[in-house]
């Protein structure tokens, strides 16, 4: 932003977590100051600037108190204050600033306050010390607690307000009137009741207020509730079942909902500020806690993001923001900030930093497959490509809508797999999208608006069976979808070079087409057909079929194409048109501006009120058009199994059969060895001569759990394999063969 300009409106908390736009601000304390987007650069200065404050503090051994507000205060007079001088001009003479439009309760009144009082504070700042900017600071702040404003949102009186205050009176450091003092205690303690001992809220929504209250007991210089507030965030950095991080390094806000993408950025941002501050004093975070974190911005964070772009499935209704595609910008900030602390992470910590700040997806760590059996989310990593499946069971929420946010996302949780080579396939294009086209997903095709899920309400999948399973290099995701009329059992299985997709049983007694989406994405070079180019803007294809387009293949298979029992649609269309929307449409807190992209879309069609209805594609990123059709001739895994109550896969080159049993049932895993289950469940067999292991999971466990899943396996003529499953999570077992 250029020195004088304001701050956007636009970015003014509106939603229930407004500082999701605070999760793409860095600087080691941003969690504080509260900076917003376009001073990105004005931060990264601040985190120089505050990190050599933190080494200026260490082994001082001075009073903790003096340590920690020694460090805040060397990243807030960070800011760039030269905007100060032309702040303090259009102060008129009841305390308001004449540019601002009081109608709306905004902190950027506060934030300019929060400006001239850096401008007062910095020894080299022309303003420093002037009786007339004191002056100036005092008239508004006295008129903002005067007025007293209150907004209609929660978050705003009690986080977004506060907190802005509270990096007010601690610039001020006590060069304000105890009427003052007292005025602004009564803002301060909305976020965290007097003495700041007590806190409220959940998860990332309590870091929230932690940020307010950490700065208040510092500006009062009271030792025993900053104590109390790094206790409490502490406390909170913890696994548990209801709201906050999982088992699996997933996280949820809103009750059981994936959102590590937005708000578990956030709980990581506060977390890992706080313990950079915090470092080498009597309140340091306990090593556990480090870890803890540590792990969830490497096992979790991590495992999301693609170049600079978070996974949409992982993002909420944040998906719906502008530039989102960029939050993995924030990951790298965190990963950075937590490098700086003496964890065996570190170095783990500083790649992940630097492979976002390369801005695509290079080869590299993380490689493999994980299951985020809390979430029901599944991720696949090769080297040059990312892919992700996340589903939705009676466990677990899809994605909500709320405060005009999310509007059309209603299907996001229905199956939806995101393919990324750089990070940018979807890039802003979220207006423009067909939201009843999200890739992966089946559904009712209609013309009116897509329904609401305001604050996850009727976001939850409507059948138990859902999840993935993983032995940490191959995966395999399966759900029974039963929503929006439309019902049907949907699987993913993951390989080396490709996945493959399978879908049957696909039935509706409601009016309005069904479809399966198998893309849709930025239209980026020609589009290329096994029966040649597309001339026009859609085609119709005749099952089997390949397309490319961008660098990746999509094998489209017919019945017995691939074996026995496989199962396809008989036609496709695939399309490259020029799409409109608006962002007003997605989310309310834009004004009206029209969006158009040029999109590349696949699809299935199965028609009216199907009954039945299946479809099978292979997925080959990182493939020439020149390849691709010897590679569709003869693909290396063959469909064992696709019906309603069995889906099954055997990749020929690994010895790699991944089934999805949505019913007890039996499989040929191979020609001497068949796989039956007594329960649902999802299963992989690897094999190497004689050897195999097996790894099995529950997706279709109940939660709370109560009692073990009694899975039995049998392999061919061999005694059952009994397996107690006692959760979504993968088990895996070694067996060897050559016994009998």
């Amino acid at each position: 932003m250029e020195p004088g300009a304001e701050r956007p409106r636009r970015t003014l908390p509106l939603g229930d977590d407004p500082g999701q736009f605070a999760a793409r601000r860095v600087g080691l304390f941003a969690v504080i100051i509260g900076l917003v987007n376009s001073r990105i650069l004005a931060l990264a200065l601040s985190l120089a600037a505050l990190l050599g404050g933190v080494q200026a503090q260490e082994g001082s051994g001075g009073d903790d108190l003096e340590v920690i507000r020694g460090r805040v205060l060397a990243d807030l007079l960070a800011q760039d204050a030269g905007a100060a001088a032309g702040f303090l001009e259009k102060i008129d003479g009841g305390g308001r600033f004449s540019d601002l439009d009081y109608a709306e309760v905004s902190p950027a009144h506060l934030s300019r306050v929060e400006i001239l009082c850096v401008a007062y504070r910095r020894p080299e700042h022309a303003l420093h010390g002037k009786g007339e900017l004191r002056e100036g600071i005092l008239l508004a702040l006295d008129r903002w607690l005067a007025d007293d404003p209150r907004h209609s949102n929660w978050w705003v009186n009690e986080v977004a307000v506060p907190r802005a205050l509270a990096r007010v009176i601690f610039l001020l450091d006590g060069e304000h009137p105890a009427q003052t003092s007292r005025r602004a205690d009564r803002v301060l303690g909305r976020a965290w009741p007097a003495p700041l001992v007590g806190g409220s809220g959940q998860a990332a929504n309590l870091f929230y207020r932690v940020e307010t209250a950490l700065l208040a007991s510092l500006a009062r210089r009271d030792r025993e509730a900053l104590a109390s507030v790094v206790a409490r965030a502490a406390e909170e950095i913890r696994v548990v079942m209801g709201e906050g991080l999982q088992a699996d390094r997933s996280f949820h806000q809103h009750g059981p909902q994936f959102y590590s993408g937005s708000y578990g950025l956030e709980y990581a941002r506060v977390a890992a500020n706080l313990a950079v501050l915090v470092r080498g004093t009597g309140l340091e975070l306990p090593a556990e806690k480090i870890e803890l974190l540590t792990g969830f911005v490497v096992d979790g964070l991590g495992w999301i993001t693609c170049g600079r772009a978070i996974d949409p499935g992982a993002q909420g209704r944040n998906f719906s923001r502008k530039h989102a595609w960029t939050d993995g910008d924030s990951v790298a900030a965190i990963a950075r900030t937590l490098a700086r602390l003496d964890t065996p992470r570190r170095g783990e910590l500083e790649s992940l930093a630097a492979r976002i700040a390369g801005g695509v997806a290079p080869p590299g760590e993380p490689q493999g497959n994980r299951a985020f059996w809390r979430s029901d989310f599944v991720v696949h990593r090769r080297p040059g490509w990312y892919a992700s499946v996340k589903a939705a069971s009676s466990r677990t929420k899809g994605t909500e809508s709320g405060n005009g946010e999310g509007l059309l996302q209603y299907h996001m949780g229905d199956g939806a797999c995101f393919l990324f080579r750089d990070g940018t396939e979807y890039a802003d294009i979220q207006p423009a999208w067909d939201w009843r086209l999200v890739p992966g997903t089946t559904c009712r095709q209609g013309e009116g608006r897509l329904p609401l899920v305001d604050w996850g309400y009727g976001a939850r999948g409507g059948a138990r069976f859902a999840g993935g399973v993983s032995d940490g290099t191959y995966g395999a995701a399966a759900m029974v979808l039963d929503r929006g009329g439309v019902r049907a059992r949907k699987s993913w299985f993951f390989f080396d070079d490709e996945y493959v997709c399978l879908g049957s049983g696909i039935a509706s007694g409601e009016n309005g087409a069904v479809r399966t989406a198998v893309e849709q994405r930025r239209a980026r070079g020609p589009v290329r057909l096994s029966g040649g180019s597309l001339e026009t803007d859609r085609r119709i294809l005749e099952i089997p079929a390949w397309v490319h387009q961008d660098g990746v293949g999509y094998v489209l298979l017919r019945p017995g194409s691939t074996g026995a029992g496989a199962a396809g649609a008989s036609s496709a269309v695939v399309q490259v048109a020029e799409a409109r929307g608006d962002w007003h449409e997605i989310n309310r807190r834009y004004a009206s501006e029209e969006v158009s992209a040029s999109l590349f879309s696949i699809w299935f069609d199965h028609g009216v009120r199907p009954r039945g209805a299946s479809y099978a594609y292979i997925v080959r990123p990182g493939i020439e058009a020149g390849e691709l059709h010897d590679y569709a001739a003869a693909p290396p895994v063959r469909v064992l199994a696709s019906t309603p109550d069995l889906a099954a896969v055997r990749h020929e080159g690994l010895g790699l059969v991944e089934v999805a049993f949505f019913e007890p049932g039996e499989v040929a895993a191979w020609d001497d060895l068949r796989l039956s289950a007594d329960s649902p469940c999802l299963v992989l067999l690897r094999r190497s001569g004689e050897e195999l292991v097996l790894s099995a999971a529950n997706p279709a466990y109940s939660w709370p759990f109560r009692e073990p899943f009694r899975l039995v396996l049998t392999l061919g003529e061999r005694e059952p394999l009994v397996l107690s499953l006692e959760d979504g999570r993968t088990t895996t077992v070694s067996l060897n063969l050559s016994g009998g």
